[in-house]
């Protein structure tokens, strides 16, 4: 009776009831207000599972700044199984590097992180593939992907007859079940200096993150051949500067936000 649209705009999916509330009856104005709050919890959680899944990719937790790994783990303790639990070992983390190695994609075998042990350097593993597959436009390779990660997620990091309810793995289930859905805005800056190179697109063929990266990237490309040749220490000077100067706009960019 009364229209309703539902839609996707900007970086997460939105709702918005058009001319509603103004004409239902006031016997309707609960359900209506009730419905609102639950879109309004939808909306929330999905900035929450994006945040999420863009730190731990991006690997917020090694930054070079100390400010942004302390927010990471102040933010994300408790997705993680605590530090004495932790099963996640050393010989199943090599089988994970091992299983999902990408053909053409190299990801560095990482060190236990002091605080969450193999966890989050074994997710982000698996994250970088997934994002590198949807990069690649193969989708439902990328969504199958998913699948085997959520497979991982109840089935890994327990003891036998252990219950799979545990409030970080629901979290991080959910997380992974609205990126399944989202593959297909998975993508990699193609700004080589870029610091947070996988990102979720907001515009149909966006290929840089932000409009920064996206001036540095063509800058980049219209250099001729022999400007580009830099000696290891100076290409990676180039590269610490930049990716220190990402991490301070992000930072400002989340202190502008709160």
């Amino acid at each position: 009776m009364y229209p309703a649209r539902i839609f996707s705009c900007g970086d997460v999916h939105r709702v918005r009831i058009l001319n509603w509330i103004p004409r239902v009856s006031c016997t309707r104005q609960n359900c209506v207000l009730k419905f609102h709050n639950w879109i309004s919890a939808v909306i929330d959680a999905t900035d929450v599972f994006m945040k999420f899944l863009l730190a731990v990719v991006n690997a917020d937790d090694r930054s070079l700044l100390p400010e942004e790994r302390t927010d990471f783990a102040r933010q994300y303790e408790k997705w993680f199984p605590p530090k004495e639990g932790q099963l996640y070992k050393k010989s199943v983390y090599k089988d994970d590097l091992e299983w999902w190695k990408l053909d053409g994609v190299e990801i560095p075998n990482e060190a236990p992180h002091p605080q969450f042990g193999l966890h989050v350097a074994g997710l982000r593993y698996k994250l970088r593939v997934i994002w590198t597959v949807a990069n690649r436009k193969e989708w439902e390779s990328a969504e199958r992907k998913v699948e085997y990660l959520l497979t991982d997620i109840h089935r890994y990091y327990r003891l036998p007859m252990e219950s799979t309810n545990q409030s970080w793995r629901i979290s991080i289930r959910r997380a992974c079940h609205w990126l399944e859905g989202s593959v297909k805005r998975l993508k990699i800056c193609k700004n080589p200096g870029c610091e947070s190179r996988y990102f979720i697109r907001n515009e149909k063929n966006q290929q840089y993150c932000s409009p920064a990266c996206s001036a540095e990237g063509q800058s980049f490309g219209r250099l001729s051949e022999h400007k580009r040749q830099l000696s290891e220490a100076g290409r990676k000077a180039i590269s610490e500067a930049v990716k220190k100067r990402h991490a301070q706009n992000r930072l400002k960019k989340q202190a502008q936000e709160q």
